[in-house]
């Protein structure tokens, strides 16, 4: 009788906690997405790759010149918006923005956005084994992804097809490998350590589809666009970097280990040698979490953490790719009666957007993960929680 009447106070403790972070959540997504609009319009970061995209159409040979992109943009920008605005990414995610150039921008932005949050959405709600809508809510509130998916960021799309891919990796190698490549053509950094897992876990049909998809990709761009779109694009990186440098205060908001040993006043070989030892252990995080079973979570925590430590450039948003896994794990560790491990879990996703602290909760995150996996199955207090989609 007492053991029924710990698990059932267990279980009651569990969805009042549940409740309380679906509340604070959802209350911290809704103020944070206010601020931001005082701030900025929505599609902000989407509008110049849909300016690359309509310039796709046009005058290609634009779409690596900083000044033409900024003013294909000068339209729409707010007044305090006074530095270049340049296309970063490959000709590859040319593919899937030159059809939305063709349409105007709100329309273009629009399908954009709802498209990569419904992705993004659904992975959520596929990678938690229960409690999915309590699991979709705490990913969408966490700064990151109120950041990135209003502004039409890349990483939101990126983010959800690689958890599609993970989950698929077993049973559908071939379609995870296709999902591989995808999230790779949206935002390459995101899936910087896709190869490292898919060596890892021995899957070699994946590997294979995901380079076929991959090289099909670039003779499409090449079709399409131009082979001089790629030493463009190349030429273009050290100028991207300057103009990185150049915006006020955004140095704060950046992630990777090579910017902070920059911050720190270490330069070339020096900053270089830091941020190779990150890479290093984060793709050894990513080879030990794929080469041994483990839970999809873990293994999307360990991909997330791996490319953002690898990445020589990201910003506090592109954490957006921490969140389904933080989200999975909390309500997965409450149903199990590790409060603790889902309350970390979450901090740490949601401290990654705060000004010099993106490295460090990035690191604690990993943390959480290794523990987490660490600490194996526990008691399941969630049997009398609520079912599988349900809010308490």
């Amino acid at each position: 009788m007492a053991v029924f009447r710990s698990a059932t106070d267990a279980a009651t403790l569990g969805r009042r906690l549940l409740a309380l972070l679906v509340i604070a959540l959802s209350v911290s997504g809704g103020l944070e997405l206010w601020s931001l609009m005082r701030f900025e319009p929505l599609g902000m970061d989407f509008l110049p790759l849909w300016a690359a995209g309509h310039l796709a159409w046009t005058e290609p040979h634009k779409i690596y010149d900083f000044a033409a992109v900024t003013a294909a943009q000068a339209w729409a920008l707010p007044p305090h918006f006074g530095w270049l605005r340049p296309y970063p990414y490959p000709p590859t995610t040319l593919l899937l923005l030159a059809p939305l150039g063709r349409l105007p921008f709100w329309a273009a932005d629009a399908i954009w956005s709802i498209a990569s949050l419904g992705v993004f959405l659904a992975a959520c709600l596929r990678l938690a084994e229960r409690n999915r809508i309590a699991a979709a809510v705490f990913a969408a509130g966490l700064p990151a992804v109120v950041i990135a998916a209003s502004a039409g960021q890349p990483v939101v799309l990126a983010g959800g097809l690689l958890v599609l891919a993970v989950l698929a990796l077993d049973r559908r190698p071939r379609l995870a490998g296709a999902l591989f490549a995808l999230a790779a053509i949206a935002k390459p950094q995101a899936a910087i350590m896709a190869p490292v897992a898919l060596v890892a876990s021995g899957a070699l049909e994946a590997l294979v589809t995901a380079g076929v998809v991959g090289s099909a990709a670039v003779a499409a761009s090449v079709l399409f666009f131009g082979a001089d779109r790629w030493a463009e694009w190349l030429a273009s990186l050290p100028a991207f970097q300057r103009v990185v440098e150049s915006v006020p205060r955004l140095g704060t908001a950046i992630v990777t280990p090579l910017w902070a040993a920059r911050e720190l006043g270490l330069k070339g070989v020096a900053a270089a040698a830091v941020a190779g030892v990150f890479a290093l252990a984060g793709a050894g995080m990513v080879w030990r979490l794929f080469r041994r079973p483990s839970d999809a979570a873990h293994r999307v925590g360990a991909l997330a953490v791996g490319a953002l430590v690898a990445a020589p450039y990201a910003m506090c948003y592109d954490a957006t790719l921490l969140a389904p896994a933080a989200a999975a794990m909390a309500v997965a560790a409450i149903g199990r009666g590790r409060p603790a491990i889902a309350l970390f879990a979450l901090a740490a996703a949601y401290e990654v957007t705060q000004a010099n602290l993106g490295l460090p909760a990035l690191l604690a995150f990993a943390a959480v993960v290794i523990v987490d996996r660490r600490l194996g199955p526990a008691r399941d207090a969630s049997a009398t929680m609520a079912p599988s989609g349900a809010l308490p």
